[in-house]
């Protein structure tokens, strides 16, 4: 563990909540992620299912939780199993997680090996008779991977046919929509850490820097801060490269003349930071950029204007797009007849520069659970990113910030990452 991890009181009430949501006589039976194999004897760095972590703030493979609150034996409404570092193991990759170091990371008292839970398996399925998985999507089963989550459904179905199996996804989505303090502490931590990576982008940037130089710097000030993972492959796209949504390759050169487009963040305690910057490489905007930079501008203003407790992130999109066409209109890259030719349609004119969605949850996934249907509440998180995207000018400006929501408003988590075409050409130019 290289950075702090979170109080177990943060699980402790996690836990506590969906139990809340369990009807009588069930059990929540979870498993880790798998390890994702890479070459030969090697893999993937590991990242938990988000789920699991929730509910347990281990981060380690090969554990089970099972939550069966009404169990007449207390000892067996809450246990995880962990595996017993080998011999083999304690050579070549060290002890693993301990018994009293997975109690002081879960808060969970009854900690057993992973070659005992089949043993009190039985007991568990003896008591219950709704059996809350992972099990992908509602409705069915359907899985493209042989993975833990899908082993273990097959093995209970398998040995338990007359028990009834459902989804537990919904239940717990509904929950982390609104985070709790800790949450929002540590997801304030990542965009601490991700303003510093910021920084350290402005003073690198100048013409002829390649994109996975600038990706670079990134990743290094992140380990420097004791991360392991970004929060997704960072996106640094330069001049047309920005008209790709979600272009990772960072492999051209950014030259004079150009923006380049920071879409980037990164995660603390697996909570997650988005945020996105557009710099002029030169130090500079030029007069069109600085024009369509003040517009996305704008359009964020707007937008954070809008969004607040009560309304949902469809109705905040649908409320912005007159705001988008008016924009667009402004800028001389669609006329009003145009606008009117398309409208009501599934693909309206103004898609052809704004294609994106204005908003999505944040939270231990960057693209977080929940409905965009869903009235937002205090405590639920959210991302703000208007962007314009013009192929035929190799331009393309995204700006992106992070918010909470609260009873009177939004707070900006993101306000000390400058955003000002000023502020920007100010540090560019120290």
């Amino acid at each position: 563990m290289r950075i702090q991890p979170i109080s177990n009181y943060l699980f402790e009430k996690n836990r506590a909540k969906l139990t809340r949501l369990l009807p009588a006589r069930s059990a929540v039976i979870l498993c880790a992620k798998d390890r994702m194999p890479k070459n030969g004897d090697q893999y993937f760095p590991y990242r938990q299912d988000s789920n699991f972590f929730y509910l347990t703030g281990i981060d380690l493979p090969e554990a089970i939780l099972i939550i069966c609150p009404d169990h007449p034996d207390y000892r067996l409404r809450e246990l995880l199993f962990i595996e017993k570092t080998s011999d083999h193991d304690r050579t070549w990759v060290g002890e693993k997680l301990s018994v009293e170091q997975a109690k002081e990371l879960s808060g969970i008292e009854n900690i057993h090996w992973l070659n005992e839970f089949e043993d009190f398996l039985v007991r568990i399925m003896s008591h219950v008779s709704i059996v809350y998985l992972s099990v992908g999507n509602e409705g069915g089963v359907q899985y493209k991977l042989n993975t833990s989550d899908y082993r273990l459904y097959r093995l209970l179905a398998d040995r338990f046919p007359l028990h009834q199996f459902q989804n537990i996804a919904p239940k717990i989505a509904s929950l982390r929509m609104v985070k709790e303090k800790e949450e929002i502490e540590q997801i304030e931590q990542a965009i601490t850490i991700t303003k510093k990576a910021f920084y350290e982008v402005i003073g690198i940037l100048e013409p002829g820097i390649h994109e996975y130089e600038i990706e670079a710097v990134i990743t290094a000030e992140f380990v420097r801060n004791g991360l392991q993972h970004h929060a997704f492959e960072p996106i640094v796209a330069s001049g047309k490269n920005a008209c790709v949504l979600h272009y990772t390759k960072n492999s051209n050169v950014c030259s004079n003349n150009e923006l380049v487009l920071i879409d980037f963040g990164a995660e603390f305690n697996n909570y997650c930071a988005d945020i996105t910057r557009t710099l002029p490489v030169s130090g500079r905007f030029s007069s069109r950029q600085r024009q369509v930079y003040l517009a996305v501008l704008h359009l964020m203003e707007k937008a954070m204007q809008i969004i607040r407790k009560g309304i949902s992130i469809v109705e905040v999109q649908r409320q912005m797009v007159p705001y988008i066409e008016e924009t667009l209109v402004d800028l001389e890259l669609l006329t009003n007849e145009e606008i009117r030719e398309k409208e009501g349609s599934e693909n309206p004119a103004y898609k052809e520069y704004f294609m994106h969605g204005i908003a999505h949850f944040l939270g231990l996934d960057v693209h977080d659970v929940g409905s965009k249907e869903e009235p937002l509440q205090p405590g639920m998180v959210i991302t703000c990113e208007p962007g314009i995207y013009i192929p035929e000018e190799n331009l393309g400006i995204r700006l992106e910030n992070d918010l909470l929501i609260t009873e009177h408003g939004v707070i900006n988590l993101s306000e000390a990452i400058p955003i000002l075409p000023e502020q920007i050409e100010d540090l560019l130019a120290r």
